[in-house]
């Protein structure tokens, strides 16, 4: 039997799993990580602390496995992969664990610049203003939370603080691409990680040559004149790793293939937008599958990525990416940023917060599950003896409005000045359970909006037509939440041989993928008529609330 080990460095947590060739899963280990916030919208992180966290969960999952199956050993282990994306810098590359602090603190543990961070806005703006046309294949915008921008902050920052021998001395990598150096001694960069976060354009079938690769006038334009081609471009990237890496130095023995790493997202893709279903029976050999759904990876942001066979340019939306995912294929990405920590905060933030996580802990029942199981039971009053309660908790909150973008709109706007807001609510019990509960209800309404609006702007471009959404992640175990999202989108929610071809490395790809794959159940949107008008009309309440929003916004910034 042949295992595989997967690494995923969220937010809060670095995780490890091991695997058998088919996708079950045999051992894990879960680690807390450091999140360090000196000033507002200052996000770091420490590599030596997620390094070491990984580490421990690779050893803790081999240690499990050892128990759990006869006779294993580590040569049976015949793979590692990870994801993550965030901007680590390093000093010394022979000596990884010497790190560069890219911290207002300038402590050197905090070298990680994590992807939530908005310090850079300004330097974002200084490259949207270039008008570049690399800036199209990132919704013609660059994000405040992509790689160029935090660089030219730090390059910024380290000037006022005299810090040039660090600036001088320091290398940058996206995170997954710092965790392969780190597991392999190799610098290579992942396609995904260049081609998503670091305004890097991979050749493509169609595509003008000299569109292709780096842009050295984006560079110029944010003040990175330094990192052109002819003076140390090669520092951020410019080989791609597309096969196998080696050694990680994590208890497996060495030798043990390390794949190329992906952001997060993506690999969360790779494992969901193949699955089937017990009741429906697809035939999931079918790659082209993959242009008829649309993943949503909820963890701590909700990521949507659209696979599709041609480039669609979609404002606000990022990609086209080329070859990140399928090769040969393009990508989609429309984010909705701190999803996870947005509802967080309207659960912790509410004044009932104190008697419901007492009740969690009398019963062992998470909050959200109190919360859910609460807002089912309300809803029942309301619901046809043929209807499914979920469906109709929208009636619970048809005049209570949350606008979702406390940390800005990722898309489609692509704004993270943008504010969240909430209208409607009253004194009535406005420190009871339920209110927290309908607080808790309309925000999830909100996020379900966020992603209509995302397919709505995708389908305004060109999009191809989009049948079904799957969801992972900590959100996709809700069945409000589940809910709620299908009947707002109304679609069901629920390595080869160097000598084969690219079409054979392909369909190997999307055969794993299917195989390593698990089904899911299906979530059918409601046919009540009544519902689906009060989401259609509080979905254009959204729409209304960011409008005014920038209306406000103008007004205040009158002289």
């Amino acid at each position: 039997m042949e295992y595989f080990v997967g690494i995923d460095v969220g937010s809060y947590s670095a995780r490890a799993g091991m695997f058998t060739s088919t996708g079950e899963l045999v051992a894990m280990c879960k680690r807390s990580i450091q999140m360090h916030q000196p000033l507002a919208e200052h996000y770091e992180q420490s590599s030596e602390d997620i390094w070491q966290a990984i580490c421990f969960c690779v050893q803790e999952a081999l240690k499990q496995a050892k128990v759990k199956i006869p006779g294993f050993s580590h040569d049976q282990v015949k793979g590692h992969w990870h994801g993550r994306n965030m901007l680590a810098g390093s000093a010394r590359i022979l000596q990884p664990t010497s790190p560069v602090s890219l911290s207002t603190t300038g402590d050197q543990r905090w070298n990680i610049i994590v992807w939530c961070d908005h310090r850079a806005k300004h330097e974002a703006e200084l490259i949207n203003a270039s008008g570049r046309n690399v800036l199209k294949y990132v919704g013609g915008k660059v994000s405040v939370e992509m790689e160029l921008p935090k660089i030219a902050w730090v390059k910024s920052h380290f000037a006022k603080a005299g810090r040039d021998e660090d600036w001088a001395r320091a290398e940058f990598f996206d995170l997954p691409d710092y965790l392969s150096f780190r597991a392999t001694g190799c610098k290579a960069r992942s396609n995904c990680s260049l081609a998503c976060k670091w305004l890097f354009t991979p050749a493509q079938p169609d595509a003008a040559q000299d569109g292709v690769g780096w842009d050295e006038r984006v560079f110029a334009a944010a003040g990175l004149g330094r990192y052109c081609p002819a003076t140390g471009l090669a520092k951020i990237g410019g080989c791609l790793s597309d096969s196998t890496l080696t050694v990680l130095k994590a208890g497996l023995a060495p030798g043990t293939p390390v794949g190329a790493s992906v952001i997060d997202a993506y690999a969360g893709w790779f494992g969901t937008i193949a699955s089937g279903s017990s009741d429906d029976k697809l035939d999931r050999s079918n790659q082209e599958l993959a242009g008829q759904r649309l993943a949503i990876i909820a963890g701590t942001s909700a990521c949507h990525l659209l696979a599709s066979r041609k480039p669609v340019l979609v404002p606000g939306v990022w990609g086209p990416y080329y070859s990140v995912g399928l090769s040969g294929w393009y990508m989609l990405e429309g984010g909705q940023s701190a999803v996870g920590s947005l509802i967080d905060y309207v659960v912790r933030s509410h004044s009932a917060y104190g008697p419901l996580a007492r009740q969690s802990e009398e019963t062992g029942k998470s909050v959200y599950e109190i919360l859910d199981s609460m807002l089912t039971g309300l809803a029942v009053a309301c619901t046809p003896s043929n209807g499914v309660p979920e469906s109709h908790l929208v009636k619970l909150v048809k005049s209570l409005h949350f606008l979702p973008d406390h940390h800005g709109n990722r898309a489609p706007l692509a704004d993270p000045s943008m504010r969240g807001s909430i209208v409607g609510e009253t004194l009535t019990h406005p420190d009871s359970i339920e209110a927290l509960a309908a607080r808790y209800l309309a925000c999830i309404c909100g996020l379900a909006y966020g992603t209509r609006a995302i397919l709505d702007s995708a389908v305004a471009a060109g999009g191809q037509r989009v049948t079904e959404l799957l969801i992972s992640g900590g959100l996709s175990q809700g069945a409000v939440f589940t809910q709620i999202l299908a009947d707002v989108t109304w679609r069901p929610g629920g390595g080869s041989a160097p000598s084969q071809s690219r079409r054979t490395i392909r369909r190997i790809l999307w055969n794993a993928m299917a195989a390593m794959t698990g089904d899911g159940s299906v979530i059918r949107p409601t046919t009540d008529a009544g519902v689906l008008d009060i989401h259609e009309r509080k979905y254009r309440v959204m729409l209304e609330m960011q409008q005014d929003q920038l209306k406000y916004r103008r007004m205040m910034q009158a002289e």
